[in-house]
């Protein structure tokens, strides 16, 4: 699924998230009632820091349909401004429109992987299967080798990848000990520590922001790798609440936090070179993307989200 990351310990990360902080002018303007049609694609980019995001890219599917031969483009625009994934919509228009010549595109392949870490019954993991193993095989391949090879324990991505390599002979060993792995947790499914919440000793947190006000907040216990994280301004049960979660390395700087969640194991936040956060009952199927804010992290009060953890 992935490629370079970096560690949420650390105060920066790239630029590969929801929004595009650009500024200029644009064609869709602030306060209006409904989103109006875009007149080129860099409307896109004002449009979703000013209006729902769903609407946004409602408009965009609907400048495609009147500017087929800006499919590609599209693509690319909608990769940079939404999740990754939700771009291979307009790659599979484009890469039927022109060809496998797509397939060298470095957005295409970012989107591939984040398509391929869904769960395998989304729409986007069943186009990025589609496109990985029947139109862009060779291109995509040397990519997500080296992002299975570095999968540990059990993954959507290896779950979706694993049987074109196996089938094509290209499979690393993280494919092959993956089932004996996955059949482990099911004997034997990991599960959060009980704490003595007034003995947690908390380090130093960071907070991050998502494309449409949510906010969610990181800090990490101390000596371990558990974290408690802080849900605000998202729709559902988890918003306004502090949950324990485990950070479980996957090599390279990238992780997944995971929790539980009716008696399951959920994993509610995947790092990798962008941060991914899904959480119950909103957005359910996409997630939504998440940066690093400065402003956010220095205004935390550690107290106040170890008091809204209940145990």
């Amino acid at each position: 699924m992935y490629i370079l990351a970096k560690s949420l310990r650390k105060p920066a990360l790239p630029v590969c998230a929801l929004l595009l902080a650009l500024s200029g002018n644009a064609s869709v303007e602030a306060g209006t009632v409904g989103v109006p049609a875009f007149k080129k694609l860099g409307d896109v980019e004002v449009c979703v820091r000013r209006n729902d995001v769903e609407e946004c890219f409602n408009r965009v599917k609907e400048y495609v349909e009147k500017h087929p031969k800006e499919e590609l483009e599209a693509a690319r625009v909608v990769r940079l401004n939404f999740h990754s994934s939700v771009a291979l919509e307009f790659f599979e228009r484009a890469i039927k429109r022109h060809g496998v010549s797509v397939c060298v595109d470095k957005d295409l392949k970012l989107a591939a992987l984040s398509g391929l870490a869904l769960p395998g019954d989304y729409p986007n993991a069943v186009r990025a299967r589609k496109i990985f193993s029947e139109q862009c095989l060779s291109e995509l391949e040397p990519s997500v080798i080296k992002e299975v090879a570095d999968e540990k324990g059990s993954s959507y991505l290896k779950d979706n990848a694993c049987p074109i390599l196996q089938k094509n002979g290209k499979a690393p060993e993280s494919c092959r000990s993956g089932a004996a792995e996955e059949k482990s947790v099911e004997i034997a499914p990991e599960v959060l520590p009980k704490l003595d919440k007034s003995k947690v000793l908390l380090e130093d947190g960071k907070a991050y922001r998502g494309g449409e006000g949510e906010k969610i907040t990181l800090i990490p216990l101390k000596g371990s790798d558990l974290y408690l994280v802080r849900f605000d301004g998202l729709r559902g049960p988890w918003n306004g609440k502090t949950i324990l979660h485990k950070r479980e390395e996957r090599g390279n700087g990238a992780a997944t936090f995971w929790t539980e969640h009716n008696g399951a194991r959920w994993n509610s936040i995947v790092q990798r070179d962008w941060i991914e956060v899904y959480a119950p009952e909103y957005k359910p199927g996409k997630g939504f993307s998440i940066s690093y804010s400065e402003t956010d992290t220095a205004a935390i009060v550690p107290q106040s989200v170890l008091d809204a953890w209940m145990p």
